[in-house]
């Protein structure tokens, strides 16, 4: 897993100009697909003035804590003041009771 935690944490270190917008972002509850795949909706508060793009990091977490993979979604043309939302889908299959996080995301 910490080479999908390093290309995670490389693809948001990429974007220059970005800010900080972590808490614009919370994850929902966790669903496996009939492909087996985890996702979780996005869903991403802008409060800024002007449209804005995201970049998200997402872990999704056993019942245990562990992690199980890491996704990074982008949400294009969030308005101002306004909300989008996007879906974090897993790499691979996953199963048991599982969580998603936001472990950390970019507006730009």
């Amino acid at each position: 897993m910490s080479k999908a935690q390093s290309a995670a944490t490389s693809a948001l270190a990429e974007i220059s100009g970005g800010a900080v917008g972590t808490d614009d972002v919370a994850a929902g509850p966790v669903a496996v697909g009939p492909d087996g795949r985890a996702a979780s909706t996005l869903t991403v508060k802008n409060p800024t003035d002007a449209e804005r793009d995201y970049t998200v990091s997402v872990l999704f977490d056993d019942s245990g804590g562990g992690l199980e993979d890491v996704v990074v979604v982008t949400v294009s043309k969030v308005p101002a003041h306004g909300e989008s939302s996007a879906t974090a889908k897993s790499n691979r299959k996953l199963s048991g009771t599982l969580t998603a996080k936001v472990s950390a995301a970019v507006r730009h």
